[in-house]
């Protein structure tokens, strides 16, 4: 695309836009950690785990510009043009899911040292009771 294109990507703005998504991600991250725990998630934890999703969604940006652009929902076109949008919105999702669901594992960080603890997120109750009594002193 040139610079005189009615669709070039402003690319400082998506990413000047999920920067400060991910950021509000992050404090709310910390804050709510520091609330359910009583001590606060560490600033660099929160960011690890905000930021590169944040960051996947600025990428994307473009590829959804296009989409709504290339399918627009028209009379006439409109059956085909959900359907498109949601296969790849689905496939995208997913996608996107799979590889943050293994985050931490990759990065070796844990939230918490008890067990089946992932992104601030409690295991059910009898998970977690059964943890306790499995796991090591």
């Amino acid at each position: 695309m040139t610079p005189s294109s009615p669709h070039r990507i402003r690319w400082e703005l998506i990413f000047a836009v999920w920067t400060a998504y991910g950021l509000l991600g992050a404090a709310q991250e910390h804050l709510s950690y520091a609330m359910s725990r009583g001590t606060p998630l560490p600033w660099g934890t929160a960011l690890l785990m905000q930021m590169p999703l944040a960051y996947t969604w600025a990428l994307a940006t473009p590829v959804i510009l296009w989409l709504g652009r290339r399918f627009p929902f028209e009379r006439g076109r409109w059956p085909t043009s959900v359907a498109i949008h949601i296969a790849i919105c689905l496939t995208f999702v997913f996608l996107v899911d799979l590889v943050y669901a293994f985050h931490p594992r990759r990065q070796g960080h844990r939230l918490d040292r008890g067990p089946g603890l992932a992104f601030g997120v409690m295991p059910p109750p009898r998970l977690a009771a059964r943890a306790a009594y499995t796991s090591p002193a």
